[in-house]
């Protein structure tokens, strides 16, 4: 029977108490986001006879809503009988999960303000064959939830002599300020100002403010500026460039504060956060293949985004993804030597696309869209629509850098492939981790000995294309190879 020292696990354990008030607020916020607009409808607008209706049907749901989370909390059991976490949960519908230990594969910790501010810490378990966090614990007190994970992971590190192994830990990266601040203005601020427009434009339509209510202060920008309209797109500009740095500091520091990997026994422990404190633990064993990126600003100054493209990765959401910032390049041989070494690729023959991609691609995507949109935009903006013209040139030229900064590696255990236009983009796969290759050749490859390859792992799918069709039944051949020899299992 496996129990601890400081609580009885095969007892049917309560939450802490904590949890009510963290499942309450969990509730109000719930609450809060369907009746937000209704609460900037009546700010904004004049009061009318149908407000009145709104705010009954908003109490009820607030009251059902609440009820639901009181419930939750006393409803909600677990313990560990027979090597098993089992959890029983419910009210009106019954749920009754049982986890063995030995398939739970990590045990990741998450602390959001509130529960650093009530002392308790949230618990989700990731187990074997599972393509998503299968069930949490919102809120046991720092000590229950050591001794529990102490407990799981220690359950499947046992030593010959039926004792756990002692576990060694080694920190391998933590971020500095420096680094902190290298990330924040390397980021794509772009994207940040971008989502922040499309926030906002959403939050006006959900008030049902109009186009001219909300185009008021541009045209009041442009009324103080008419003497001179450069001045006008200069403090856009400005404006832009500010808000999406601002925006991009926010992100990093909100998510990479006091970031660590610790390399522990047989996997990586990665925390970081500022207001939402996460821990995760990824095992060696689940990882499929790894590969890290950089813009073009990045990969000049050395900063990358190191990902571990776990089992069910695509089916994870963005939150869950394990995403490591690298700002030395000796970090990614450390990382990924625990999975498999970086090939040596100065003494390998590399395999490359061939220059049709760049032709295929300039006619599928550059030339035969602007000659379609031509007409269609001449009508409305005579001469200017012949820009649609440099649509095929910018075409040619991206594919043409990708089709030259394209490499594959092929070694006895992996492969290794470097890609990118704008930045660069390295992968790493083992080829007992690909469950299957699939070769696709459309009338054009076929006419001229090419063909795409698709490498299918349970952490996603790589794309190979416009390869020579030897050298891509060489890569199927001998990957089905090796995942009929391997002993070894996918996840």
């Amino acid at each position: 029977m496996m129990t601890s020292t400081e609580t009885d696990w095969t007892k049917s354990q309560r939450q802490s108490p904590a949890a009510l008030i963290i499942m309450l607020f969990k509730g109000l916020t719930e609450i809060f986001r369907f009746i937000w607009p209704l609460i900037l409808l009546m700010i904004f607008r004049k009061k009318s006879s149908n407000v009145d209706t709104y705010e009954v049907i908003a109490l009820v749901i607030s009251i059902v809503s609440l009820a639901r989370s009181g419930f939750e909390y006393f409803y909600f059991r677990f313990s560990i009988v027979n090597n098993e976490l089992v959890i029983r949960r419910g009210f009106l519908t019954k749920k009754h999960i049982t986890l063995p230990l030995e398939k739970i594969q990590a045990v990741h910790i998450e602390q959001t303000w509130l529960h650093k501010l009530l002392n308790v810490s949230r618990l989700s378990f990731d187990s074997a064959g599972s393509e998503k966090l299968e069930v949490k614990i919102d809120a046991l007190d720092k000590q229950r939830s050591a001794s529990l994970r102490k407990l799981i992971l220690g359950t499947q590190r046992v030593g010959i002599e039926g004792q756990p192994e002692a576990t060694v830990e080694e920190p391998l990266i933590t971020l500095s300020g420096n680094d902190l601040m290298k990330l924040s203005l390397s980021a794509n601020h772009l994207e940040a100002f971008l989502i922040l427009v499309a926030f906002l434009y959403s939050s006006m339509e959900s008030v049902g403010v109009s186009d001219k209510e909300y185009t008021g202060a541009i045209k009041w920008l442009n009324e103080r500026v008419q003497s001179d309209p450069s001045k006008l797109m200069v403090l856009i500009g400005l404006f832009i460039l500010l808000v999406s740095v601002a925006l991009s500091v926010i992100k990093i520091i909100l998510t990479y504060f006091e970031f660590t990997i610790t390399r522990v026994g047989n996997g990586f422990r990665i925390a970081s956060g500022l207001i939402n404190k996460k821990e995760k633990f990824v095992p060696y064993k689940k990882i499929q293949f790894i590969s890290w990126k950089a813009n073009w600003v990045r990969q000049k100054i050395g900063v990358f985004l190191l990902q571990f493209h776990a089992t069910g990765a695509d089916h994870l959401q963005q939150k869950l993804q394990v995403k490591v910032p690298i700002t030395r390049q000796e970090f990614i041989t450390s990382l990924v030597m625990d999975y498999h070494p970086l090939l040596l690729v100065k003494e390998i023959s590399p395999i490359r696309i061939s220059r049709a991609f760049i032709f295929r691609k300039t006619l599928l995507l550059g030339v035969l869209p602007a000659f379609v949109l031509l007409p269609i935009l001449y009508i409305s903006l005579g001469l200017g629509s012949f820009l649609i013209l440099a649509l095929p040139i910018l075409i040619m030229i991206n594919s043409w850098v990708f089709q030259r900064r394209f490499r594959l590696w092929t070694g006895g255990d992996a492969l290794q492939i470097k890609k990118g236009v704008f930045g660069t983009h390295e992968l790493i796969v083992k080829w007992e981790k690909v469950q299957s290759v699939h070769i696709k050749q459309s009338l054009y490859q076929l006419g001229r000995g090419l063909a795409s390859v698709q490498l299918y792992s349970a952490g996603g799918t790589i794309f190979i294309p416009y390869i020579p069709l030897m050298e891509a039944r060489m890569i199927q051949n001998y990957s089905l190879y090796k995942i009929e020899s391997a002993l070894k299992p996918w996840a």
